[in-house]
C-alpha cells in the first residue's frame, strides 16, 4: 500500500514539474523497479516487454486501420 502511495506522489510531482506523461511513466517504472523491487533483474523486464510486443496478432491492428481507409 506503502509503495503504490509513493508511485503516485511520484508521477503527480513529475507531472506537476511539467514532465511529459510518457516520460513520467518511463521514470515511475524505473523506480519501482530499482528501488521497491530491486529482486527483479532489469533484462527480464526487458525479454517480457518485447515479448508482449512481438505478437502476430498485434500486427493485424495497423492492417485494419489501413484496410478501412
Amino acid at each position: 500500500m506503502l509503495s503504490g502511495t509513493v508511485l503516485l506522489l511520484l508521477f503527480l510531482v513529475l507531472m506537476f514539474m511539467g514532465i511529459p506523461v510518457a516520460h513520467s511513466m518511463i521514470i515511475t517504472g524505473y523506480v519501482t523497479l530499482k528501488f521497491i523491487h530491486p529482486e527483479i533483474p532489469t533484462i527480464i523486464v526487458a525479454q517480457r516487454l518485447f515479448g508482449g510486443m512481438d505478437n502476430y496478432i498485434l500486427l493485424c491492428i495497423p492492417f485494419l486501420s489501413w484496410r478501412a481507409i
